[in-house]
């Protein structure tokens, strides 16, 4: 176990001893040979003040010239860019309650009802990645039970599919409320949206609950950066959703990751929020992989969910930063964009006993994030120490820098659970990322168990930092939870080392990023050309963008405008660009995209008609005349469907086909296909014909087919 100060205080009672044992000796020998005393008394008291500066020593936090990125040749890209998670935070000052919440993590982060088992568990972190377990004949890929976040990539999939969001809207068609949220409707949210995810029917999850697939898109193109999320991946209700959605990726909430005006975000480069889990940062955030470990060092903070995450009645801002927070009230803190269980009034996860022991000041705010103090000779020695790290190279290696994330970095609180704190790795059903983690000693079969880190983490060597300032979309600026625009920390607080600025001097700004996109190759005049404009700013924002045709200005919009149509457009050939112009005056230009306007063509002269002759002749019968019976739940009763060929007429044209049932006409139509859309009854037996007539009023021998319903419950089908 760590526990430099225990140690330390050892050492130095042993130290202390052998001082008064020397201080003896020294007078013996100074009465036997009369030297003098004072050069003995200054090395006694400068030996005593160097214990006693090193004994405050190991109090400070841990502090680094080179904090965080000591790795050469780094070869991994992390993700989002310079968000704050992604800066180190060996410097950055200490909450000013920074004891309460470590007591808070230390004795309640796992669920304890007191007992000394219970108590074993104090401070420890799972960092299992999750692997399938053993097949059985209920779960034939060893799935149920486990809790994993799988990654997979857009390039990997075999096909684009449509998907039911079955509990909550999906954004994949737009952001805009839709009244009726089961069917699909162009721009607004909906269950049933159009739009498509890249799939393929080989990923897999584990489906212990959350069910959680993230689906990277790194193909060149417009949608290169996107971020495709599914919680709840085929549970319950996607059975009976499969009935009339059929051929569809089902999950309790399948979406696009969104900024706060609705635009795409690109992974690479992103730095605000998304709306996706508690803490209100996207699920891809603060995520570990097993690629940044092979490439030497983690480079962010490390996502954690605890059980005891706040709850409870908002804080208002009057007790923001007292006593009553976190005691009568909850909340969450910067990086966090929501309040996850604002209103709650027992922790949501538990049952009893634990939801009467865990009151509100056993809780931790979402966003508050943690960092050990502890050097790399103590890491290397806590390594040494553990027994299940012993003769496992690899295995220890891949702890190493685990180990040295939590300091140099932290690990932010970003999520509820249900057991104990849970470090949040990229999980391990994913082939490809199984057999990345095996190679990393991480493997289910290397030995190395969820309470590896067991005895790590104590209340003398953890410290919560202060946490950063969000800039909210209200312009009001917040150390607490709320939707923002950014998030920083101050500059002696923390820096990212390939970015930070020099003293005296602002960091380089960054130019946005646009594309263009909705434009079709080839229209027919008249012409009107919707886009759609894709622009975001990774350190500010885009102030307009102006749309060009080749070196031609159309138009010039506001940056917060994601559309726009060219009306009248002329024929010929085109060469759209957009421009985006940034709040510090940078400017990128996308990739032009060329289509053209071809001209309406000239319509054949009409021929003077010859006059008819008295047409006598019928059509031909109809044939193939089919029925099928379907469901129309919104009126909660069952339809006829009839399907026939068409019938032909001398003349060239059948003008249209009766429809009779049992005798009875009802209707005509000019398709080959009819609803009887009157009621059913079951066991009843149906005479449909069909009539075809032509434009001289001639009509066929009628075609004919029998229908008879047989019911069960609700469910019915032809005999």
């Amino acid at each position: 176990m760590v526990n430099n100060k225990s140690k330390t205080k050892k050492a130095n009672r042993l130290q202390k001893a052998k001082k008064v044992s020397k201080r003896e000796k020294m007078r013996e020998f100074i009465n036997h040979k009369q030297k003098i005393v004072l050069p003995v008394v200054v090395i006694i008291f400068a030996v005593i003040g160097a214990w006693v500066l090193n004994f405050g020593k190991a109090e400070t936090p841990t502090s680094s010239t080179n904090c965080g990125a000591k790795v050469t040749n780094y070869n991994y890209k992390v993700p989002f860019g310079n968000a704050v998670w992604n800066q180190p935070i060996c410097n950055a000052p200490k909450h000013s309650r920074s004891a309460d919440y470590v007591s808070r993590f230390i004795e309640w982060g796992h669920k304890n009802d007191g007992s000394a088992q219970a108590d074993a568990y104090n401070g420890m972190i799972d960092i299992n990645p999750g692997f399938p377990g053993a097949p059985s004949f209920g779960d034939p890929d060893g799935l149920a039970g486990l809790f994993t976040r799988e990654v997979y990539l857009a390039s990997e999939a075999t096909q684009q599919s449509k998907v039911s969001s079955i509990s909550f809207v999906s954004n994949l068609d737009g952001i805009t409320w839709n009244d009726n949220e089961v069917y699909p409707k162009a721009g607004h949210q909906s269950q049933h949206p159009e739009s498509t995810i890249p799939w393929n029917p080989n990923w897999k999850t584990g489906m212990g609950g959350d069910n959680e697939i993230l689906i990277l898109d790194d193909r060149p193109g417009e949608t290169q950066g996107r971020i495709y999320t599914i919680w709840g991946y085929n549970s319950g209700g996607c059975i009976a959703d499969a009935i009339f959605w059929q051929n569809r990726v089902c999950g309790l909430k399948i979406s696009v990751s969104r900024d706060n005006r609705g635009k795409y975000i690109d992974y690479r480069t992103y730095t605000g929020p998304v709306s996706d889990r508690g803490a209100g940062l996207s699920y891809y955030a603060t995520l570990v992989t097993p690629d940044e470990i092979s490439a030497g060092e983690i480079r962010h903070a490390i996502g954690i969910s605890i059980p005891n995450t706040s709850y409870g009645p908002e804080c208002t801002k009057q007790q923001l930063g007292t006593s009553a927070e976190g005691s009568v009230c909850g909340t969450a803190v910067a990086p966090a964009s929501k309040f996850e269980w604002s209103g709650s009034k027992t922790p949501p996860t538990m049952a009893e006993p634990f939801r009467s022991i865990y009151t509100l000041d056993k809780t931790i705010p979402e966003g508050m994030r943690f960092a050990l103090n502890i050097t790399d000779t103590e890491i290397d020695n806590w390594i040494a120490s553990n027994s299940a790290l012993k003769n496992k190279t690899r295995s220890a290696e891949t702890i190493k820098i685990i180990i040295k994330a939590m300091r140099d970095y932290g690990v932010i609180v970003v999520d509820t659970n249900n057991s104990i704190p849970h470090m949040q790795l990229v999980g391990g059903v994913n082939p490809k990322n199984a057999d990345k983690w095996k190679s990393l000693g991480l493997g289910p079969d290397s030995g190395i168990n969820r309470e590896i880190l067991k005895g790590l983490i104590t209340k003398d060597n953890l410290r919560v930092i202060e946490p950063p300032t969000n800039t909210c979309i209200d312009g009001t600026k917040s150390t607490y939870s709320c939707k923002w625009v950014s998030s920083e920390y101050s500059t002696a607080s923390s820096q990212s080392p390939a970015t930070s600025p020099v003293s005296g001097q602002s960091p380089a700004n960054q130019p946005p990023t646009v594309s263009l996109s909705g434009i079709k190759s080839s229209y027919t005049d008249p012409a009107n050309i919707a886009m759609t404009i894709n622009s975001s700013d990774t350190d500010g924002s885009v102030t307009k963008v102006e749309i060009y045709n080749g070196k031609t200005k159309l138009v010039e919009i506001p940056g917060t405008q994601n559309s726009f149509t060219w009306n009248n457009v002329p024929v010929g050939s085109h060469s759209i660009t957009a421009k985006a112009i940034d709040n510090k005056g940078d400017s990128t230009t996308s990739a032009v995209v060329s289509t053209k306007v071809e001209a309406k063509p000239t319509p054949t002269p009409t021929p003077t008609p010859t006059p008819p002759t008295a047409d006598t002749q019928p059509p031909t019968s109809p044939t193939n005349l089919s029925r099928s019976l379907r469901a129309d739940w919104g009126a909660f009763k069952y339809v006829m469907d009839l399907k026939w060929s068409p019938s032909v007429d001398n003349s060239g044209t059948v003008a249209s086909y009766q429809i009779t049932r049992n005798g009875a006409v009802l209707g005509t139509t000019a398709n080959t296909s009819f609803t009887d859309s009157l009621s059913l009854k079951a066991g009843t037996l149906y005479t449909y014909t069909v009539t075809a007539k032509d434009s001289s009023g001639n009509t066929s021998t009628p075609a004919t087919v029998t229908a008879k319903a047989n019911c069960f419950w609700f469910m019915c089908s032809l005999q």
